[in-house]
Parts: C-alpha cells; sequence; structure tokens
C-alpha cells in the first residue's frame, strides 16, 4: 500500500512549519529500507516511507547551505522519525 496524495501533503505540512525554507518543496517518496541482521540484505520494511525534501537555507551570516530532511512515516501517514542535514 503506497502513501495518499493526502498523507504526503500532511506530512509536508508538518515539515514546512518546522523547517520554513523548505516550503513548497515537493518530497521524493521511497519505500524504507532496512537491513536484515542474519544476511545483510537489504529489504522493504512492513509499511514505512522515507520522504526526502531537499533545499537550501539561510546560515546566521547570510549565505546559503543545502538543507535535506528525512521523514520516516508510517503507511497510515503518521511520522515516526525527522531528522535533517545542518
Amino acid at each position: 500500500m503506497a502513501l495518499k496524495k493526502t498523507q504526503v501533503d500532511t506530512i509536508a505540512q508538518t515539515v514546512y512549519r518546522r523547517f520554513p525554507e523548505l516550503g513548497g518543496v515537493a518530497p521524493l517518496v521511497r519505500n524504507q529500507m532496512v537491513v536484515a541482521a542474519s544476511a545483510n540484505a537489504k529489504s522493504p520494511a512492513a509499511g514505512q516511507y522515507l520522504l526526502t525534501f531537499s533545499g537550501k537555507a539561510l546560515t546566521a551570516s547570510g549565505k546559503s547551505m543545502p538543507r535535506v530532511v528525512r521523514v520516516t512515516a508510517d503507511a497510515n501517514g503518521r511520522v515516526l522519525k525527522i531528522s535533517t542535514s545542518h
């Protein structure tokens, strides 16, 4: 089951509130992959998705830096984890 557009939009609104510099950026949505401990092989996690938002942020000195926000969400569109580069 893939995430519905309404679920992606709700997750995106959460990201836009926390990271306003990414407002309007469309995420790349993929199935979340996990590494199986026994075989070191990657397989899809049951009902988890990775949404990646990429944009630019301004530093305190006014320079631009890349900003990547990764969101792990479940099949119901609930945010499980948010991480960012800085």
